[in-house]
């Protein structure tokens, strides 16, 4: 059996990563995207994302409603 998906940690507190082994790998650090660009929120990360995903799909047409 096997899963995948996409966690996208933008801004919030890691701590409860220490209590388990992401992705079954223990010490795995995580990690979150202000750590590079403070000023990230969902809200302008989300359409960049969507956006990018696409690209690598060929960008078939779509319409972004924030949520």
């Amino acid at each position: 059996c096997s899963f995948h998906g996409l966690a996208l940690n933008v801004n919030m507190d890691l701590s409860p990563f220490l209590r388990i082994n992401p992705c079954g790998y223990a010490g795995m650090e995580m990690a979150k995207i202000t750590q590079w660009k403070e000023d990230a929120t969902t809200d302008n990360i989300a359409p960049r994302l969507l956006a990018n995903i696409l690209a690598l799909l060929n960008n078939p047409p779509y319409e972004y409603i924030a949520a």
